[in-house]
Formats: C-alpha cells, sequence, structure tokens
C-alpha cells in the first residue's frame, strides 16, 4: 500500500560508508518477499532444504544482515502487523496478479520455456505465517 512522502523530503544518494554506526529500519515483510521472488533456481525453483522446505527467504537475510552488520550498520527489522481494511482492495487485486502469474507459469513449464518458468514463478511467491517466524527465528541468533 505504501505513503508517499517523496514531495515531503529532500533525496540524497547516499552510500553504504554514509551509513556506519546509524540504526536502519528495515521493513520485514518487503525484504524476506523480495528474497522469495528473486532467490530462485533458473527454472524458477526456489531454494529448498533437504525435506523440500523453501529456504531463499532464510538465504537472503542471512546474508543481507551479515553485509550491513559488518559495514558497521544496525539493522531493526520491523514485521507487519494484522492488514487494516483498506488494504484488502489491494491484497485482491495481489492475488488476482499471482493466479495469472501461475497460469502463466504452468505454460511456461509445458513450452520448457526456462525464462519464462523464473519470471512467472517469481511473481507467485507467497509469505507465510511460518516463513516470517523461520525468519524471526534466524534474526534473533546474534550468530553474526
Amino acid at each position: 500500500m505504501g505513503v508517499k512522502l517523496t514531495e515531503l523530503l529532500t533525496l540524497r544518494e547516499l552510500e553504504f560508508k554514509d551509513l556506519k554506526g546509524k540504526t536502519i529500519a528495515v521493513d520485514a515483510s518487503n525484504w524476506i518477499y523480495q528474497f522469495l521472488a528473486v532467490i530462485r533456481q533458473p527454472d524458477g525453483t526456489p531454494l529448498t532444504d533437504a525435506e523440500g522446505n523453501i529456504t531463499s527467504h532464510l538465504m537472503g537475510l542471512f546474508t543481507r544482515n551479515l553485509k550491513l552488520v559488518q559495514l558497521g550498520i544496525n539493522l531493526v527489522y520491523i514485521f507487519d502487523g494484522k492488514s487494516p481494511e483498506l488494504k484488502l482492495v489491494t491484497q485482491q487485486k495481489r492475488e488476482a496478479a499471482k493466479h495469472k502469474a501461475a497460469a502463466s507459469y504452468t505454460q511456461a513449464v509445458e513450452s520448457k520455456n526456462v525464462e519464462g518458468m523464473r519470471k512467472y514463478a517469481s511473481m507467485t511467491s507467497r509469505l507465510t505465517p511460518a516463513m516470517v517466524q523461520e525468519s524471526k527465528q534466524l534474526l534473533n541468533q546474534n550468530n553474526y
């Protein structure tokens, strides 16, 4: 849904070195969803463990978090609560887009179109409560 604040802000480009020693708030759901969509096999299959559980989100969180912490950036992860009713229409549109992408993914698989498989598979990503819980557990480990 988001809030457009750009008209109220003065924008300037930053480099990672500019953030050293700073504390940055991270939209955890946004990052996790990004990792689910992007960290995939060439055919669009997400990374999984030996039991077939999706691990793309954990790999992404671990590596990005590690890199930013090594650069001296402090991270605070913000996890979404229950969505407001105002977001219902947006969620319905996203769900419809996922169904359309799933149909396109099926067509890509049938035609052995690997590029299409990857493209459409990433558009069908779903962030589950279990993935959120796993992400919180990883971030609470403090092992890095």
